[in-house]
């Protein structure tokens, strides 16, 4: 038998509270309407994975933003699907992700930016485009305190788009 322990963590970069299982052996702990900080957890419906937040999907995931950080990400949302009639949406590793013969894009919402994640090849490609904002391997750092470069997003997907298709 093992024992199913639910722990709850605060991130404060992303003002949210993180749900992890953790699994140890002696006895099986089943819980029930537990409410804690406002939210409800039944046992066998949260979607609830290590370290991972509990939305289903990305409307869901967009939702519990509000203003521009919102706004921001809905119209994020609405190129990325305009790129292709192909594309799908989950939630993946507590992000929107966004599908298209294996991940295409993710997007994801911090304290203080907006993190685009298309993959290493997109931002080496189209690196000297975004000179003013800060970056790594695979992932683009979008402030909410500047402008939301869409043009070179929507470059950068349909670049991703082109990858995926020629799998």
């Amino acid at each position: 038998m093992s024992v199913c322990l639910l722990r709850l963590f605060y991130n404060a970069s992303s003002d949210r509270v993180i749900f992890s299982w953790t699994y140890t052996f002696a006895f099986i702990a089943v819980l029930s309407g537990v409410w804690l900080s406002g939210v409800s957890i039944l046992a066998g419906t949260a979607r609830i994975f290590h370290g991972v937040e509990a939305f289903s999907t990305v409307y869901e995931y967009i939702a519990s933003y509000s203003g521009d950080v919102r706004q921001r990400m809905e119209t994020l949302r609405q190129i990325i699907l305009e790129c292709s009639p192909d594309i799908t949406e989950k939630i993946s590793w507590g992000m929107a992700t966004f599908v298209l013969n294996g991940n295409l894009v993710h997007f994801s919402g911090e304290k203080r930016h907006l993190g685009f994640h298309p993959s290493p090849s997109a931002i080496e490609a189209f690196k000297d485009g975004f000179a003013d904002y800060k970056y790594s391997k695979g992932t683009l750092q979008l402030p909410y305190d500047k402008p939301m470069p869409y043009e070179l997003l929507r470059q950068m997907i349909l670049f991703r788009v082109q990858e995926q298709t020629k799998k």
